[in-house]
Parts: structure tokens; C-alpha cells; sequence
């Protein structure tokens, strides 16, 4: 048996060498919307693996990647599409952020513990936090099989941020690795890395440019609906994204023009025989622009956006993929009162295909991410969002995933949050006949013993019904322990 140390101090060299990457790291986003899944998350929503690492998320609407807490953004479209993973995440660390609020009128996961909040490592105008976590788990079913087997492991991972302080302008960076070593499928062992710099000029008040700088290597889950393939090994794949916005300001209208280019390129893995799966017909460019108005009432937006997306393959002897999708979003966002805040967003969107043989699609889109302040102590969250998704199939052009999810955070003592959340996700396959859903459920909870040590435990279930590919419907039961040191 290997040992997870091994793969540990592997990760523990990379993050020794981050101060010397803090001036190439993660920005945030681009604008308050973004089409598809936003910001420079994969256009089509790519299901992550469970051990993914995760980056900051954008500004308005972040969502809570582990029930308790995330990055602070420098403004620009959002980064990942939390809703295409499950509801609460313990598997992807993502290192803490800057609180400054405190009581009522803010969420469990953003108020501030004086006692509990880590201060960083300050140098001038940026603050450093750096973050090492050490994990052991289970899973009842490792490859999402209907008579799958069980399996332990241990992971470590190293998560480093950086933030300026400057009375104008901004810049950002994060770098987060994380190393898994399974005890008896060595097949599932992985490391995955993501990293993004990015910032924000300031050209008066009300009125900014923005940047967003990123590259990921990940493993995309077994289990989400979209894949139907049988491999030996989980697929693997790259992403690099850049994303530009502007932002201006006219009393209380707000216009944001945000653009992003990216590519996807997903590494050939081997069926469950040997032989070779080549997945060059997944590999794609996606250039998207989206223009969002918001006129300002109080605390809360009025606002219409209208976005474009081109995805371009690099070929498929199979069906041709290759897709123009255009999104239109009207809707309200921001605080409508003390206890309610977010975004809720309706509109259209309409994909067209290439390929004469497909015929384009069209539907209600949608747009939400709301928090409901209950009391001091507990935070509902409700998110919902409907999209086009890459799948693995060869003879399907895409997806239209349609998902929903739903969660709690309640702070049973003050350094002890306690989160659940539930999900679920229906993905139509295009140009094939066949559907997949998979329905999720998890607890979190999160132990702050002072401002440097954490501990964290997690526990979740996941289904899926498959009526397409060669996977079949499958359960699991998974859950992890661990500990989390920062400064």
C-alpha cells in the first residue's frame, strides 16, 4: 500500500514554490452574469470529480462551495457552476476569505469570527493565506456501478491566496492542489491543480476594467449524468481560460460588458479491456460576450442581460458538434430585503447546431441563486439553473441539463457550522435517445478550533439512473474526516 505522506509532500513542494507564482495566480471574474456556466468554468458545465479543486467564485451570487466558505472575488463573471457539482462539496478545498461583516444581515458562512478568522501573512499592500488540508474517507461504490465495491483513501491538499489591499484598483491570485491515493484501486489515484490570477482597474467611481487568468487540470466524476463511458481509469482533462470585462456606472444604471475565450482539451483513457478510448472528439474552443443592464433600487438590481456562446470542435467523424447557443436572462438580484438576497433569473435560450441532422433546441432558462437569512444563526439556500452541457457520448451533441438544489447552514455553536444540502440534476441527451438523473445529499460539519486549525467531516449519498451509454444506474455512500491548518 502506498502512502497518502508520499503524495503529500508532493504537494507540500508545490505550494513552497507559490510566493514566487503569487504574481501569476487567480483573478476573479468578469461581470455580474455570464453565459452558460459563467466566468471561466467550463462553458458546458463539466462535472468535476469529487476531489477537484476549486477557485474563487464571482462576485454577486457566489455560491458556498462546501457549505461554509469561499473566496472573496475582485468583480467578473463567476467561476464555477457549483450547481453541476453536489449541493456541499467536503471534497475541494478552497482556502478561506476575508470577512469583514458581522451579525444579522450576513450569511453563517460570511460572518465574521474575530476569534476564529485567520489573519494571513501581510507584505505591504497583499495578504497571503496559505492553507494545508489532510483527509481520509470511504466510498461504498469508488467506480459508480450498479454492483460497484468499496474503497479508503486519503488526500492532501494545499490551497494559497492572495489579496491586495489598495484604496484603488485590485489584484488576486490562488493556486490550490490536492492529492488522492485510494488503498486497494490505485486506478483512481489522482492529482488535480488549478490556478488563476486576475484584477481590476479602476477608472473612476463606478467605472472598472477586469481580468481573469486560468488554468486546471481535473478529473471529471464518474457519475455525473453526462457520462456514459466505461474507462479504466477516471477521464482526465485541461482547461484554459482568459476573460476580460468592463464595467460603467450611470447613476443607478449599471452596464457590464464581460468576454471570455477558452479551451478544453480532455486526455484519451482505456476502456475496461485495454484498448484505447480516444477523446479528441471532446476537445473544444468556446468564445462567449455577454452585455448585462442593471438599473439600482435600494440595496436591490432590476437587470437584463442577453449572451452568446460559440463552441468549436476540433472534429468528430461521428456528428458534428459544433453549436451557437444564445442565452437572454431578466430578472432581480442583490438584497430585496434584510433577510433575502441573490439572484433570481427567467428568460430564453436557444441552441443551434451545425450538423443538419440535429435539430436546434430551445427552452425556459434559467438563473437562481438565493439566500434566505432565517435567523442569526441559520442560512437556507436555493439555486437553480438550466443549461447545455458536453457530454461523453459520441453520438450525442450535448445535453440540456436542467438542475436544482437546496441547502442550510446553521451555527450550532460559534466555531461550530453545521451545513446540509440536497440536489438533483435531469440532462436530455441531443441527437440521442436517452436521459440521466442523479439526485444528491449531504451533511458538513466544521470545527473551528482557533484561527489556524480546523476540523471537518462530511457525509453524503449519491444516485443515478442511466438510460443511455454503458453505464448503468448506481448508488454510493461516501464520507470523509479530516483536518485543515492555515494562516
Amino acid at each position: 500500500m502506498r502512502s497518502t505522506a508520499l503524495a503529500g509532500l508532493t504537494v507540500l513542494a508545490l505550494l513552497a514554490d507559490t510566493t514566487a507564482m503569487a504574481q501569476e495566480t487567480p483573478p476573479s471574474p468578469v461581470g455580474p452574469t455570464s453565459l452558460g456556466t459563467g466566468g471561466l468554468a467550463p462553458p458546458g458545465g463539466q462535472v468535476r470529480d469529487s476531489g477537484a479543486v476549486l477557485l474563487p467564485r464571482g462576485p454577486v451570487l457566489d455560491e458556498i462551495v462546501d457549505g461554509s466558505v469561499e473566496l472573496p472575488s475582485s468583480g467578473g463573471a463567476r467561476q464555477a457552476d457549483s450547481a453541476s457539482q453536489q449541493p456541499t462539496t467536503s471534497g475541494q478545498l478552497v482556502p478561506v476569505r476575508l470577512r469583514t461583516a458581522s451579525g444579522r444581515g450576513t450569511t453563517v458562512a460570511g460572518r465574521s469570527r474575530p476569534l476564529f478568522d485567520r489573519q494571513g501573512i501581510r507584505t505591504g499592500s497583499f495578504l497571503f493565506l496559505p492553507t494545508v488540508t489532510a483527509n481520509v474517507g470511504a466510498t461504498s461504490n469508488i467506480f459508480k456501478q450498479p454492483d460497484g465495491s468499496g474503497d479508503a483513501f486519503g488526500e492532501i491538499g494545499a490551497t494559497a491566496a492572495l489579496r491586495s489591499d489598495l484604496t484603488r484598483h485590485a489584484i488576486d491570485a490562488d493556486l490550490a492542489v490536492n492529492s488522492r491515493t485510494y488503498l486497494d484501486n490505485s486506478s483512481e489515484d489522482a492529482v488535480t491543480y488549478a490556478g488563476r490570477i486576475g484584477g481590476r482597474y479602476d477608472i473612476s467611481r463606478g467605472d472598472s476594467l477586469s481580468f481573469d487568468v486560468r488554468r486546471e487540470h481535473q478529473l471529471i466524476d464518474r457519475g455525473a449524468v453526462g457520462e456514459v463511458l466505461l474507462t479504466r481509469e477516471p477521464i482526465r482533462y485541461d482547461f484554459t481560460g482568459v476573460a476580460v470585462g468592463a464595467r460603467n456606472t450611470m447613476g443607478r444604471l449599471v452596464v457590464s460588458l464581460d468576454g471570455q475565450i477558452g479551451r478544453f482539451d480532455y486526455k484519451s483513457a482505456e476502456t475496461v479491456d485495454g484498448l484505447r478510448l480516444d477523446q479528441d472528439f471532446r476537445d473544444f474552443n468556446f468564445y462567449e460576450a455577454r452585455v448585462d443592464v442593471g438599473y439600482t433600487t435600494g440595496a436591490a438590481t432590476v437587470f437584463g442581460s442577453i449572451g452568446g456562446e460559440l463552441r468549436r470542435f476540433d472534429g468528430d467523424p461521428l456528428i458534428n458538434r459544433d453549436s451557437d447557443v444564445v442565452e437572454v436572462i431578466a430578472g432581480i438580484r442583490g438584497e430585496t430585503n434584510a433577510l433575502w438576497r441573490g439572484q433570481i433569473g427567467i428568460g430564453y435560450l436557444r441552441g443551434q447546431f451545425k450538423d443538419p441532422n440535429v435539430d436546434a433546441i430551445s427552452g425556459v432558462a434559467l438563473d437562481v441563486s438565493v439566500e434566505y437569512l432565517a435567523t442569526e444563526l441559520t442560512t437556507f439556500r436555493l439555486g437553480a439553473r438550466r443549461r447545455l452541457q458536453n457530454v461523453g457520448s459520441a453520438i450525442s451533441a450535448a445535453s440540456l441539463v436542467t438542475e436544482v438544489s437546496a441547502g442550510v447552514d446553521h451555527e450550532l455553536l460559534r466555531n461550530l457550522i453545521v451545513s446540509g444540502g440536497v440536489g438533483y440534476q435531469f440532462a436530455d441527451f441531443i441527437a440521442a435517445d436517452g436521459s440521466s438523473d442523479r439526485a444528491v445529499a449531504d451533511v458538513t460539519a466544521r470545527y473551528l478550533m482557533n484561527q489556524r486549525w480546523r476540523l471537518n467531516a462530511n457525509v453524503g449519498v449519491s444516485r443515478r439512473e442511466n438510460r443511455q451509454g454503458l453505464i448503468g444506474d448506481f448508488q454510493e455512500v461516501r464520507g470523509t474526516i479530516g483536518v485543515n491548518y492555515g494562516i
